[in-house]
């Protein structure tokens, strides 16, 4: 038969997205529900609620999926299930879902670098084919954090909060899923690095103003000494011009006074020199010295920071140490115990005529117990017992072996410090393992034979439940098991002791 309580309830469909409107081909998409092994067959029926002009689909599949192809849209379907015997056996109700289109945004230009402040940063940013519902985030390429922002503007600006220092791209997801990022990063720098990089790149600008002066002023200065040179010279020549009937003592003056003032001249160009190299050397002792101090101060703001990033660990630390000590570990009403007993057969004759009166039995369980009430407790526990009943006869060795699995509904009264009295009832499954070895290969004797029965079960009991520790519980006390089997119904009456943990 069709399970009709579970069809209904449990229609699924998982819709692939499809590609923009402008593609002649639809992506493939698919329905799926969850199916029933003893279905024949499912009727699946399609309707579009946004395109008038849709056929309705309706189809036949022998598989709970149906594979699709559909245009962008809204659309709903319902299933039809029939039964091994071609009935129908339950119809779902309508189911809509909406097919959208899927479209790749593209990011044309984003800044390179931006300053944060105070955490808080929005970058220009030009991206094209974004939706309204798109998401913007920033992605860490060494560390893979994500930080969600908003597009303030669709496709112009993006908003961030708290966002570290740091290399970061950003990326850009249409609701359709797909998603585009940048291909080089963007450095974000806190606004005391912003100020210390202007402050350096003035303290530049000027130094660089200084000596473009400088050149300028020496420029000036040597071209005003030539000029000089020039009259001077100009106005010797003219001198010598206007005394060429001079006499030959005249020329020699004149002539040692012509050496007298190349000497001077190559003098002075030679000091000239002389003080351009050490405004030079000056100049270069400036800028190391300048350079000097940014490390020294990069060096400074780097210490700096690490002994904020060590001073916060260390307070992290304290606070997790106090809230600790604070909030001590209490542990959960979750116990798991584990013990030996005694499995006695009461009133069913047959397991003692064939397997004798009782065995030890292997006991393992766990409890949970979340309801307080004054001194009563409430909750429930699950667990299986096991025991192998054998008995010899003269030609054979009967063996039975029980093993129940049960669930019980469980109630505890404080009657001493840390101890309960228990009381509990519920229902179980209990696996018979019959088995018969004969011992005599005499002609006219049985062959050996096993079997296994499965059997509902009722269970209850009484324990006395004691923690003498905080992780530590002993239970001591009696279930009684009803096995219904059918041919020999048995009653099992078994004492106990448990040692468990509890976490």
């Amino acid at each position: 038969m069709v399970n009709k309580k579970l069809l209904p309830a449990a229609l699924l469909a998982a819709l692939a997205l499809a590609q923009p409107h402008a593609q002649k081909k639809n992506t493939p998409q698919k329905i799926e529900w969850v199916g029933d092994e003893n279905a024949l067959k499912y009727e699946v029926e399609l309707r579009s609620d946004s395109d008038a002009l849709f056929e309705p689909i309706e189809t036949e599949t022998t598989e709970p999926y149906l594979a699709l192809s559909l245009p962008v849209g809204s659309y709903r379907y319902r299933v039809t299930v029939y039964d091994f015997l071609g009935r129908k056996a339950d119809v779902s109700s309508w189911t809509s879902f909406v097919v959208e289109r899927r479209v790749k945004p593209e990011i044309v230009a984003a800044n390179d670098s931006v300053a944060a402040a105070d955490g808080s940063v929005e970058i220009p940013i030009e991206v094209s084919d974004v939706e309204e519902n798109s998401v913007v985030e920033m992605i860490n390429p060494a560390t893979n954090e994500t930080i969600r922002g908003n597009l303030v503007i669709r496709g112009v600006r993006a908003q961030f909060d708290e966002l570290p220092p740091g290399e970061w791209k950003i990326r850009v997801t249409n609701p359709g899923g797909e998603s585009v990022e940048t291909p080089e990063s963007i450095r974000v720098s806190s606004k005391a690095e912003d100020d210390a990089k202007k402050k350096a790149e003035e303290e530049e600008r000027l130094r660089k103003e200084r000596a473009e002066k400088e050149k300028e002023e020496e420029i000036a200065r040597l071209k005003d000494m030539f000029e000089k040179e020039r009259a001077e010279n100009e106005r010797l020549q003219k001198e010598l011009l206007a005394a060429a009937d001079s006499t030959k003592t005249e020329k020699e003056r004149l002539s040692l006074e012509r050496e007298r003032l190349k000497n001077e001249r190559f003098d002075k160009e030679k000091a000239d020199r002389d003080e351009r190299e050490r405004l030079e050397r000056e100049r270069k002792e400036n800028e190391k010295a300048e350079k000097a101090e940014l490390k020294r101060q990069e060096k400074e703001r780097l210490e700096r920071e690490k002994a904020e990033k060590e001073e916060r660990k260390r307070l992290e630390k304290e606070a997790k140490r106090k809230y600790k000590e604070e909030h001590p570990y209490k542990p959960k009403e979750i116990t798991v115990l584990a013990g030996l007993g005694f499995a006695a057969a009461s009133y069913d004759g047959t397991v003692s005529e064939t397997a004798g009166n009782g065995a030890l039995s292997f006991d393992a369980r766990v409890s949970y117990i979340p309801i307080k009430a004054g001194n009563f407790r409430f909750g429930a526990e699950a667990g299986a017992w096991r025991s192998a009943f054998e008995k010899e006869e003269r030609f054979l060795t009967a063996r039975l072996a029980f093993t129940e699995i049960d669930a019980k509904a469980l109630a505890q009264m404080n009657v001493f410090k840390n101890g309960y009295v228990s009381a509990k009832a519920g229902f179980g499954l209990l696996m018979t393992g019959k088995e018969i070895e004969y011992t005599s290969h005499d002609e006219g004797v049985g062959q050996p034979a096993s079997e296994t029965f499965l059997d509902a079960s009722f269970c209850a009991g009484v324990s006395l439940f004691w923690i003498p520790m905080t992780h530590l519980a002993v239970e001591a006390g009696l279930d009684f098991t009803h096995a219904a089997i059918s041919s020999m119904p048995t009653g099992f009456i078994l004492p106990y002791i448990r040692l468990g943990l509890r976490i």
